[in-house]
C-alpha cells in the first residue's frame, strides 16, 4: 500500500500513452508502509526499473528517484539500495550494501541530461549489480554477495520521487 503527499499526474509526458508521475522535489513523493515480508530481495537476483525524467539539477549529492530500506546516515550505511540523480556528487547511479551489510557501495556514472526521459534498471544477476540507461551499461559492481533480507534491515519501506533522510535532499523528477 502507497501513500503519499500531493503528486501530480502528467498527462503531457508520457511514455507508451502512459502517464508520468510528476514529483517537484521538495513537497511530494510516495512512500510504503516498511514491510520486512515484501521489500526484500535476500541474495537472489532482482530488477528494479523505471523510466526518469530528471527536470532539474540535484541539490544535494544524494537526491534519489527510488529508496528501498532504511539507510540514511552514520550507523544505518548498508541497509539500503538507491537509484539516485546524484551519488555523493558523482552523478546518477546506485547505492547497494556492501558484502557484510555494514557499509555502503557507491557508483556512479556522471550527468544525467535534463528533461529528457531515461530507461534506467539497476539488475543484479549472481554476484553482480549493473545498472543499464536505455538499454545499454553504464557500470557494474562484481563480486557482490549482500543478503537484503529483513535480519539485516531496521524497516524496509520504499520511496519514489523523495528522499526520507535529512542527509539527502530531493530533486524535481517525473516518473513513468
Amino acid at each position: 500500500i502507497f501513500t503519499g503527499s500531493t503528486v501530480n499526474v502528467n498527462s503531457t509526458l508520457t511514455i507508451a500513452g502512459v502517464n508520468s508521475i510528476e514529483f517537484d522535489g521538495t513537497l511530494n513523493s510516495i512512500s510504503n508502509t516498511p514491510n520486512l515480508s515484501t521489500n526484500y530481495f535476500g541474495t537472489g537476483d532482482f530488477t528494479i526499473e523505471g523510466w526518469f525524467y530528471p527536470t532539474g539539477s540535484p541539490g544535494t549529492n544524494w537526491t534519489p528517484f527510488l529508496s528501498i530500506g532504511s539507510g540514511g546516515g552514520a550507523g544505518t550505511q548498508g541497509k539500503e539500495i538507491r537509484l539516485s540523480q546524484n551519488i555523493n556528487g558523482g552523478g546518477y547511479g546506485y547505492l547497494i550494501p556492501n558484502n557484510s551489510n555494514n557499509g555502503d557501495v557507491l557508483a556512479s556514472f556522471g550527468t544525467l541530461p535534463l528533461n529528457a526521459f531515461h530507461h534506467l534498471a539497476l539488475v543484479r544477476l549472481g554476484s553482480t549489480v549493473t545498472l543499464y540507461r536505455n538499454g545499454s551499461s553504464v557500470g557494474a559492481t562484481t563480486g557482490v554477495s549482500f543478503n537484503f533480507n529483513p535480519n539485516s534491515l531496521n524497516s524496509a519501506p520504499m520511496f519514489i520521487g523523495s528522499n526520507p533522510y535529512s542527509v539527502a535532499g530531493d530533486g524535481g523528477v517525473i516518473v513513468t
